[in-house]
């Protein structure tokens, strides 16, 4: 198994979150905002997702697949696992959290001020990192990658 990433700066973040059972809107400003952060530092960002309406169930995952392969981190916003369980969606992230434990990805997760629930035991026990905002989770990106330049 391939060590996680360290001694070099974070080249690519595979931003990851829910985008069935919400507006484009709420899917998509986040991942604006993280974007323009992570590119402002000069990290490039894989946004998966909301293009891909004309394809197949097969030809996503694959996609998205490949692009977690290729990254470094791993963003995700959990937001929707903190909101009551009737409203829970968002199987695909993860399943993207699973491809990128097993691809030993360093995994940055993310919520609004809301812990996850104790029921989610496994789920918590393989973030690297959990900040209680976006803003706290790039920073932290922002320092991995600092401190892999410095050195």
């Amino acid at each position: 198994m391939l060590p996680k990433v360290d001694k070099r700066p974070i080249r690519l973040v595979y931003i990851a979150g829910p985008i069935d059972g919400i507006s484009r809107e709420a899917a998509q400003n986040w991942r604006t905002e993280a974007y323009d952060f992570l590119a402002q530092i000069g990290v490039v960002s894989a946004v998966p997702g909301l293009e891909k309406t004309k394809m197949k169930s097969d030809q996503i995952v694959k996609l998205d697949d490949n692009m977690i392969d290729l990254c470094d981190v791993v963003l995700v916003n959990l937001n929707y696992l903190t909101i009551k369980p009737e409203k829970w969606w968002g199987t695909g992230t993860l399943i993207e959290l699973g491809l990128a434990l097993a691809r030993r990805k360093i995994i940055v997760a993310f919520t609004d001020n809301k812990e996850l629930d104790a029921n989610f035991l496994f789920l918590r026990g393989i973030l690297d990192y959990k900040f209680n905002s976006m803003s706290e989770a790039l920073n932290c990106i922002k320092e991995l990658n600092d401190k892999a330049e410095n050195e």
